[in-house]
């Protein structure tokens, strides 16, 4: 179409021009009228054929181009190397399952806040209890945290000079990219601080923990559906790690990443046999990978 415009355009342009020389030219009056009439007509008609073409192609685009655009969040869009190593890695997966606890100074995960806290320890173990990461960690910007060490008793003497989680970050995602499944009882804390101390440490061609780590049922959803206690906002109410460990009768000491990883295990597989047994409790593992009760 483009071709046929130029074409016809360069012939109008031609026209025009013989038109004038001819008027100009003071030949027989007669015969010029009648060539200027004939040439007018021509001209005309070009540009009428011209003008069609341009409105027929606005009117009537390529059937293609009518197809609507699906718009998705990016964050569901993994890249094409991210994806090719998604599926490469799922076989060769170590783990079934693994669980991740973190004890932090505080509980801002933002990275783009100037107050956002740091991870001081942090334990990983797979699906049979063996401990695959158990570790202290340094701080780069923080300096006390006296609330919550009231809660972990980890002080700054007691991680002064040792690696940041930052520095450890690598074997991190090394042992959970080799997971089918991550837990932890809470994941938005454990995903938070991850996503975060992430995008800190990003690099050219380095995969990410958003697209790569495949996050299961969340252990403290699935017990407060299980517990079926509703709060006054018309949801399931949360209960602590303590609370569901003591339930299902194993006692641990809280707030120490390696006893949460391991009572979080426990919790979790309670949880799995008792849906097992009974043909209505599947909700409990749809509300383990939701915000909301079923129905709401």
């Amino acid at each position: 179409m483009k071709v046929i415009r130029k074409i016809l355009n360069a012939i109008l342009s031609v026209v025009l021009v013989f038109i004038i020389l001819i008027i100009y030219a003071g030949i027989n009056v007669e015969v010029s009228e009648r060539l200027s009439y004939a040439w007018l007509v021509l001209a005309f008609g070009g540009w009428a054929i011209a003008l069609f073409i341009r409105r027929r192609k606005r009117t009537k685009p390529d059937a293609t181009s009518c197809k609507p655009i699906a718009v998705a969040n990016a964050d569901q869009i993994p890249r094409k190397e991210e994806q090719a190593q998604k599926e490469k890695r799922s076989a060769e997966y170590i783990y079934d399952l693994v669980v991740i606890d973190f004890e932090t100074t505080g509980l801002n995960s933002n990275f783009l806040n100037d107050r956002m806290d740091e991870i001081l320890s942090v334990a990983i173990i797979d699906q049979d209890g063996n401990t695959l990461l158990s570790t202290l960690c340094g701080t780069s910007n923080r300096k006390t945290w006296a609330k919550a060490e009231e809660i972990h008793g980890i002080s700054p003497a007691m991680v002064k000079g040792l690696p940041t989680f930052s520095d450890i970050l690598p074997q991190v995602k090394d042992i959970l990219y080799k997971a089918r499944k991550v837990i932890a009882y809470n994941i938005p804390f454990e995903m938070g601080f991850l996503w975060s101390y992430d995008a800190m440490n990003d690099f050219p061609g380095g995969t990410k923990i958003r697209e790569m780590v495949e996050w299961g049922e969340d252990p403290m959803l699935m017990y407060a559906a299980y517990k079926g206690e509703i709060t006054k906002y018309d949801d399931f109410k949360w209960h602590k790690l303590t609370a569901a460990a003591q339930h299902f009768k194993y006692p641990f000491k809280a707030h120490d990443a390696l006893e949460d990883v391991k009572a979080t295990l426990h919790v979790y597989k309670a949880l799995l046999k008792y849906v097992a047994a009974y043909d209505d409790k599947e909700y409990i593992l749809k509300y383990g990978k939701s915000y909301r009760r079923p129905g709401n």
